[in-house]
Formats: C-alpha cells, structure tokens, sequence
C-alpha cells in the first residue's frame, strides 16, 4: 500500500504541475472551466458526485496527461517463461516487457492530431459517441494506458481523479492565472525512459474580486 500511495502522489504532482502549466499558458479555457464548476457547485455544493459531472475538468486533467505522458514507458512485466506470440516473435524466459507510452498516446491512428492540445478532446468523445464512462480519467483502455490497464490497473487512480478535479476546480472559481513575463508552456525534461516536469517556470496567482467573480 505504500509503494501505492508513493506512486501516486507522484503520479498527481507530476499531472497537476503540467495542468498549472496548460492552463497558464492556455488562459482562453479557463471561463469555460469555472462556467462548469460554478454552475455545478451552485446547484449541488463541494461532493464527490459534483466533481463526477464535471465533464471538462476530468477531460482537461486527462488531457494533460494524455500529451505529457507520465513515463515513457509502462506496464513492465518479466516473462516468467518462455512464451510465442501468434505473430512468431518470441520472448524468453526473464525478458522484460515495456509498453510505449508516448507512443502510444501519440499515435494518429487513435487520436485525431495526437500533437495538438485539446483540453475538452474526451468531454467530446462522449457527446459524439454518449459513452460517459468509458472517455473518464480515471477509465483505462488499450488506447489509454497511464494507470495501467486490466485487473492490474492503478487501484490509487479514483483517489487521484478526486484530488486533481477537487484543486483544478478550486483553482479556476478561485484565482486568475497565467505564465510570468507572457512565457510559454515549458517543456518537460527527457531522461531516458523518464519525463520529469520542468521546475524552472513561475506561474502568477491573482485572486479573483467578487466583481471578477460576478463578470
């Protein structure tokens, strides 16, 4: 349960941290994030049923995570024995497997312009084929690989969507944000098979006036 929670909270610094930047850098979807928060909050307050109809905050997160990657591998496993796929290739015994990430989440074959940000890209999804719950953060795919997959997908990653929605939601009702000096989004750091986030940017915080807030 440690090593868990450890990855976890990795996971959700690394994603918030690249979301702070986004939106920063992106402020044109913020009113379209807080019209969603405020209209939902007004009507059924702070819960966690509120924070599951929050349709474009849960695709900006996922979003974020979809470009950026976490790694850019996953899914390790160790071949416990000799073992031939159906296409002839073949893995021995003790091999360990990776799965490309990046790649993966990169490919045009399954994202249309895989290299474009596209905050609201799976609150689409779901009006055009009314699958919500299968465009969630939280839903794992073949397609869609950064908590895993399978039976032994990330258990953590409900936890995770709750506290990234919760402080994404805060944070676009309560302050108005943007990059210093007008700079663009940074670019995370490449170090083999890890992406670390860029700690050299600042982003400015401003709290919204009530008559922001009204206006």
């Amino acid at each position: 349960m440690h090593c868990v929670t450890d990855n976890i909270q990795r996971v959700c610094n690394f994603a918030f941290t690249n979301t702070l930047y986004y939106l920063a850098a992106n402020p044109q979807y913020v009113q379209p994030l807080r019209k969603e928060v405020e209209a939902i909050v007004e009507k059924e307050g702070w819960s966690k049923m509120s924070l599951g109809k929050m349709c474009k905050v849960d695709s900006f997160l996922k979003e974020c995570i979809r470009i950026e990657g976490v790694d850019m591998l996953g899914l390790t496993r160790k071949a416990t024995k000799d073992f031939t796929f159906s296409d002839g290739t073949f893995i021995p015994k003790g091999t360990r497997i990776n799965a490309g990430l990046r790649a993966l989440h990169h490919d045009d074959a399954l994202y249309e312009n895989p290299e474009v940000f596209d905050p609201f890209r799976f609150a689409d999804m779901t009006k055009v084929d009314g699958e919500g719950m299968k465009h969630q953060f939280v839903a794992t795919s073949p397609q869609y690989l950064s908590f895993g997959h399978g039976r032994h997908a990330c258990p953590g990653r409900f936890f995770a969507a709750i506290e990234l929605k919760t402080m994404l939601a805060y944070i676009v009702t309560t302050y108005d944000i943007k990059l210093e000096k007008k700079a663009t989004r940074p670019r995370n750091l490449h170090i083999g098979s890890v992406i670390a986030v860029n700690s050299t940017a600042n982003v400015m915080f401003r709290t919204r006036t009530r008559h922001h807030a009204e206006h």
